[in-house]
């Protein structure tokens, strides 16, 4: 599923982490690996156990209103 955090099996980037980022109907996943991104086969990813959700970053131009 497009935004799942999974780690790479096999290949020349097994044991790293990445996002999927799109899904194509042939049965490969482009998957970011930081600032890399590759087309992976799905056999050779699967989904990270214990992923932690990212944060999302705060903006540092726009602050809270406040309630009046």
């Amino acid at each position: 599923e497009k935004g799942t955090s999974v780690r790479v099996l096999e290949g020349p980037f097994a044991g790293k982490a990445g996002v999927v980022q799109e899904l194509d109907g042939k049965g490969t996943a482009r998957v970011l690996l930081g600032l890399l991104a590759v087309w992976l086969p799905r056999t050779q990813i699967a989904a990270a156990a214990g992923a932690r959700e990212r944060r999302l970053l705060g903006s540092s131009h726009r602050k809270p209103q406040t309630a009046r």
